[in-house]
């Protein structure tokens, strides 16, 4: 039997997001935040002289916060978000997660990296015509 490797051969992960929308009452009105996360458990990374290898476990972070008002008669909606602020799962260590093995000398050796994604933000503004 082949055994898979990468990303796809995670047994366990969990999507979450908490949404918070102000009530209409408040001068928040129209404006929503949310924060949300993905947590993949470790996966085969690579298989080496038999031996699989597992690691790569992430939860990246992210947040991103909407306000919706009428412009000039015309819906219009403000965003800004942030991706991959922190992870959970390797205490934003270098930004890195791999495998590491020891070798006959009992030295460590790095095996595989995988590189997770870098910090990133943005800003958007819709308007409807």
């Amino acid at each position: 039997m082949e055994e898979v490797t990468g990303s796809r051969s995670s047994e366990n992960s969990i999507n979450w997001t908490f949404d918070y929308q102000f009530p209409r009452q408040s001068w928040l009105k129209g404006t929503r935040v949310a924060l949300y996360g993905n947590w993949r458990d470790n996966y085969n990374m690579t298989l080496l002289n038999g031996v699989m290898y597992r690691g790569g476990a992430t939860h990246p972070v992210g947040a991103y916060a909407m306000h919706q008002r009428r412009i000039s008669g015309r819906a219009t909606s403000f965003r800004i978000g942030f991706r991959n602020v922190l992870d959970l799962e390797n205490n934003d260590d270098m930004r890195i997660t791999g495998v590491r093995a020891v070798g006959a000398d009992g030295v460590p050796t790095s095996l595989i990296w995988r590189y997770i994604p870098p910090f990133s933000a943005d800003v958007s503004v819709t308007v409807d015509f």
